[in-house]
């Protein structure tokens, strides 16, 4: 049970289970088990345990209270920003991106060593300014060829 993250709730040596005949000794048959998550969020009162309002003879009964969470509304969802992709625009967002992202050579085993910055270069250009022009080159795309979502 431990290993499925369950705990169980009955408090230590408290008779659950008191026999049907004067012979039988009482012992702890029925158990409480709450996962651990509820346990640790202290959704879960104390148990109870009561021979006195038990349904049965034999069988005690098991009281608990149940905590729920204050707030159980969920939050929406974030309105989408960005634009709508669609694939009838395909080939106009590939020209656009094409003509808009400046030639930059491969960086092979050829590039060069960190600069006295720590920035690594790729045939003398700075690897952050690819990455800028790279993520220019999306967005000036993406403006001039889609349609930005709009709000729910």
């Amino acid at each position: 049970m431990g290993c499925n993250g369950l705990e169980i709730l009955n408090p230590p040596d408290t008779p659950t289970w008191f026999g049907s005949c004067d012979t039988d000794h009482p012992s702890i048959l029925d158990l409480a088990l709450s996962h651990e998550a509820a346990c640790f969020a202290g959704q879960l009162g104390p148990i109870e345990i009561s021979q006195a309002e038990s349904l049965t003879l034999d069988h005690a009964a098991l009281f608990f209270h149940l905590y729920a969470i204050t707030n159980i509304k969920l939050a929406p969802p974030p309105a989408l920003s960005g634009y709508r992709v669609d694939d009838k625009h395909k080939a106009s967002w590939i020209r656009e991106f094409a003509r808009l992202m400046p030639y930059t050579p491969a960086c092979t085993s050829t590039c060069d060593a960190p600069s006295n910055h720590g920035n690594m270069t790729v045939h003398g250009i700075m690897v952050h300014e690819h990455l800028k022009a790279f993520d220019s080159a999306i967005d000036n795309a993406c403006k001039a060829t889609l349609q930005p979502h709009q709000p729910l």
